[in-house]
């Protein structure tokens, strides 16, 4: 196997994949870049068995063949070696040597063979979306993901229903659903753990071009020209989500995002640590913020303007979800739908009130 690259090129699509490599004691051969070189294309593969990504880029090909060549060793390698033409020659015995203009390097690969092979496409299902809508959706929903012990939390779920896309994330405190159109006809659910999840955010460009994604009962496999991922689905029925949000939330509550999350920042500092609550009074014209920390004798109030009908409410919620649930709004203002107290708000952008593009449902906190 023979070939040279632009070191800078190697080094922009082994970052791509480095992500996904694994640092597993039971398997080693994880911790390798699988190269495999075909005339002028080389594929880079990197896997964890959950995920596997492979990214192909043009090179000069001078003799095919497969290595795995240890991935830290190799990155470390094109961080420290300026732009410049790089040769790769590997021998029968796997002896690895790379020439740059001031010198060469060596060290010794792995056989191809022991490396996971491919999952293969058998039995999928394909549907057709917006770039956009996928990266923006998992964006959003992965940060109400958690790895908890229950399962289903731990990735992001897809469901189908009449040429509609839903995405969720939740860890039963926050929920975060995302809505898209696709031309998947029919009904699917499943479930792309966080890894994958954020492995494609980081790839996909959020554009208007569509992405083609197939799935089967056990994986997602999303190809483009320049890369493919491949990630395995989690095994877990996911909760029936839409059955827990609340209706009838004659409570309308409309904040100035900016104004609301400043003053939800100044109230956490005086908030418990251990339990970051703040606390949310709802009046006609005025929405007052409150914390405090008991232990320390510290408290804080803020009082912002707002538009606010139905009747006044005290609520209380943990501080960092409020703050992340908040800064996900992509109006001007907030706007929370409450029932009372005790129940989830709804958090959802001033024009979709309705939450047929996205919404937010955050469990409240007891406050005393």
């Amino acid at each position: 196997m023979k070939f040279t690259v632009s070191s800078s090129t190697l080094s922009k699509h082994t970052q791509k994949v480095q992500g996904i490599v694994s640092q597993s004691n039971i398997l080693p051969i994880l911790s390798n870049f699988l190269f495999s070189l075909e005339g002028n294309t080389l594929s880079i593969t990197a896997t964890d068995q959950e995920t596997t990504m492979t990214t192909k880029l043009e090179v000069q090909g001078s003799k095919d063949g497969s290595i795995c060549i240890d991935a830290t060793i190799l990155s470390n390698y094109l961080k420290a070696v300026s732009e410049q033409p790089i040769t790769f020659e590997v021998t029968e015995d796997f002896g690895i040597t790379i020439k740059n203009n001031s010198g060469k390097q060596k060290l010794v690969g792995q056989d191809a063979i022991h490396y996971p092979p491919p999952i293969q496409e058998e039995e999928t299902d394909t549907f057709t979306i917006k770039s956009s809508d996928l990266v923006i959706g998992l964006s959003k929903c992965l940060k109400g993901c958690d790895m908890n012990d229950r399962m289903w939390s731990r990735g992001v779920n897809f469901w189908f229903e009449k040429n509609k896309l839903s995405m969720c994330g939740t860890d039963a405190s926050q929920l975060i659903n995302y809505h898209c159109e696709t031309d998947n006809n029919g009904n699917a659910n499943f479930i792309v753990p966080q890894k994958s999840v954020a492995q494609i955010i980081k790839t996909i460009l959020p554009t208007e071009t569509s992405v083609e994604i197939k799935y089967n009962k056990s994986n997602i496999f999303i190809n483009t020209p320049d890369f493919k991922i491949t990630a395995r689905l989690l095994d877990a029925e996911y909760p029936k989500y839409k059955n827990i949000i609340p209706n009838n939330n004659e409570n309308v509550l409309s904040v100035n995002k900016n104004e609301f999350i400043n003053s939800i920042k100044i109230s956490s500092v005086f908030s418990n640590k251990e339990c970051p609550i703040i606390v949310l009074e709802m009046a006609k014209n005025e929405l007052t913020i409150t914390s405090q920390d008991v232990d320390f004798g510290t408290n804080g109030t803020e009082k912002i303007s707002c538009e606010y009908s139905g009747e006044p409410i005290t609520i209380g919620f943990n501080s960092k979800n409020l703050f992340e649930l908040s800064s996900l709004v992509d109006t001007e203002n907030i706007v929370f739908q409450i029932k009372d107290g005790t129940k989830g708000a709804l958090i959802k952008n001033e024009n979709d009130l309705e939450g047929n593009e996205q919404l937010f449902l955050l469990m409240p906190l007891l406050t005393q």
